[in-house]
This record gives structure tokens, sequence and C-alpha cells, in this order.
């Protein structure tokens, strides 16, 4: 620096800067930043299950079962749909034949309590429920809601009606050809007694094939359905439990105990284990086990198990209760 506070920048030519001068320089602007948006919360989740068993040879058998699940969150309501069925085949006759469908809304009053209601149908061959409706609604409570720990119950009140059937699916199948082979040689019979039939009976002898040709048409028409039904307690429970490798446990319990018939109750468990294969893709292995007291009156075993093996393919929010 020289004495007058200069600074030599260029010897060779003697070129100088004031300190001064260059500390009176104001820096520029800067370009002034856009805030970014904050990241939308998922609203949106999905679960779709399926499994499929073939066996041929001195038995041939086929068993598929399919189930999705979609789930929908905002800041105090959660909605789910859940759609599930099964199909099932031994020696070209049906042994299985189940769908269940199942709506429920949850509405938060506090961070933990909240308020459902929920609805559904289903029909099972197997267990000659040919269709059974229900609607139910009540109270329930978040205790754990945690990453690795999940634990919710609820109770309310289940408003169920039933239809069952004379017959399972095979039964039913076997019920149909036999009547259908009656029916068929009855009217078979009729028509060729026409030509001998006097003028005055003609029209009932035509009313006779036509009540007959209503039975080769469907051949069940007017067999014997049982209806029932109940208001029942609720009582719920979930609990999931995260394991090593990212592996899950849970328990789904509903108990269904009658207020009509003391001493009548249902009861439907489901006990799964999953884990990851790869993103979003896990293995399955699920045990249901459902308990009907009033099964006994149609005629079937009143408990019901199915222990399955499959995949499932999730994304979106995780699922609820």
């Amino acid at each position: 620096p020289k004495d007058d506070g200069q600074w030599l920048v260029f010897s060779g030519g003697d070129l100088c800067a004031d300190v001064t001068a260059i500390e009176s320089v104001e820096r520029a602007p800067e370009t002034p930043k856009m805030p970014s948006e904050p990241a939308k919360p998922k609203r949106w989740g999905a679960v779709v299950d399926a499994a499929l068993s073939m066996r041929q040879g001195n038995t041939d058998t086929m068993d598929t079962s399919f189930g999705v699940e979609v789930v929908r969150k905002g800041e105090r309501h959660v909605s789910t749909l859940t759609l599930s069925g099964g199909y099932g085949e031994a020696d070209g006759y049906i042994n299985t034949r189940r769908y269940k469908g199942v709506a429920k809304h949850q509405f938060y009053l506090i961070e933990k309590l909240y308020l459902f209601a929920a609805g559904g149908a289903e029909r099972d061959y197997g267990r000659k429920l040919d269709v059974r409706a229900h609607g139910s609604g009540g109270v329930g409570y978040d205790f754990l809601q945690r990453d690795n720990l999940k634990l919710s119950a609820d109770i309310g009140l289940d408003y169920t009606w039933d239809r069952w059937m004379p017959y399972t699916p095979r039964g039913k199948d076997e019920e149909k050809s036999k009547r259908r082979s009656q029916a068929s040689l009855r009217l078979s019979q009729q028509i060729a007694a026409l030509s001998a039939t006097p003028p005055g009976d003609l029209v009932q002898a035509l009313e006779g094939i036509v009540d007959t040709l209503y039975v080769v048409r469907d051949p069940l028409r007017g067999s014997a359905y049982r209806e029932e039904d109940s208001i029942s307690l609720r009582l719920g429970a979930y609990y999931e439990q995260a394991l090593f490798w990212k592996s899950t446990l849970s328990e789904r319990l509903t108990m269904l105990p009658s207020l009509d018939d003391f001493g009548e109750f249902r009861a439907i468990s489901e006990f799964s284990f999953s884990t990851p294969l790869r993103d979003h893709l896990k293995l399955r292995i699920s045990l249901k086990t459902e308990y009907d007291s009033m099964a006994r009156r149609s005629g079937v075993e009143s408990w019901d198990n199915l222990l399955q093996a499959g995949l499932r393919y999730e994304f979106g929010v995780s699922r609820t209760k």
C-alpha cells in the first residue's frame, strides 16, 4: 500500500484503487427466491391381495381369492372400502363361491376419539349363506398409533339380515340336474298325451306344460329359503406390530353377541403376517376364522377356517383400522 491509503494492483502501469471507494460500492441485491409450495399430504391409498392354488392328478382342484381395499384420509375423516371374494372347484364341482363388500367411515371428534358408521353385504355359497346385509355404528378410540405399533378398539350396535339357502354349491348343482331331468321327462310325457286329451281338458293340459317348462328353465324355483334378522352388540379391536426386516404381524377381531337371543353370537378373527419382497410388494400369510352359532340351524358347521398365502401390493397412505 502507498502512504495515501491506496493499493497498487498492477505495478507495470501503476494502476491503483482506492480502498474507501471500493467499500462504498453497494452489493447488487440478490434475486428473491420464490417460496416453495409445501408438499401435499397423501390422502389416497390402496391394497390389493391375490392368491391361487391348483392341483391336477388323482384330484383336480382350484382355489383362488382376491381382495381390494381403498382408503381415503382427510383431516378428521377416514373412509375405507373393502371388496373380497373367492372361487374354488374340486373335480368339476364348485365348492367355494363367496363375495363380500364393506364400507366404513370414521369421523374424529378429537385426535384419537372417533365415531364410525359401517355397512356391507356378503354371500358364501359354501356355507349356504345366500346373502347377509348389515349396518353398524358406534364409537372408537386409537390407543396407539405409532409406526411400529398400532392398537385400536370400538364398540357399537349392529343390525344383520340373513337369508340361508337349502343347498351347498355341489348339492345345488346335483339337485338342479336331478329336478331338470325329471321335469324334462315329464314334459315329453305331457306333450305325447296332448293328442289323446279331450277338448274340455286341453287348457288344463297346456297349463301343466307351461308349469313344467318353468321347472326346466329354473329347477330350483320355489325352494325354501330361511330368513332371519338380529341386533347385536359390536365389539371390535385391531392390533398391528412391526417385526424384523419391516415385517408386520396383525390381528383384527370382531365380536357380535346377539341382543335378541342371548347365548348366540358371531366372532370373526383375521390373523396375518406379511413381509416385503420388494417396493410395494409383500408376501402375506393369513388365517381367517369365523364362528357363527346360528349357522347350525341351516345344517352347516359353526366354525369356518381359511388359511391362505398370497401376494399383496400396496401404495399410498397406510392402512387404517
